[in-house]
């Protein structure tokens, strides 16, 4: 789904679209990757959340935290 590779047959649709026509970095946007091990950087706990979205507002951070039950 996040075109790190691409299918050697068959096709992958997204409401009917072929991912092969979405914009890569607009695809990557709308779609997350969870990864199974957690990795943190060597930065503050605000850095680490801030990673998935260096635009964050503050409010964003806190509503964040409250979902992940991090606060």
């Amino acid at each position: 789904m996040m075109r790190f590779y691409d299918v050697d047959f068959g096709e992958i649709l997204i409401d009917g679209v072929n991912i092969k026509e979405y914009n890569l970095h607009s695809l990557r946007t709308f779609i997350s990757l969870v990864m199974q091990e957690p990795n943190l950087m060597n930065v503050s706990i605000l850095e680490n959340i801030l990673y998935g979205n260096l635009k964050a507002s503050n409010r964003e951070v806190f509503e964040a935290t409250s979902i992940a039950n991090c606060n």
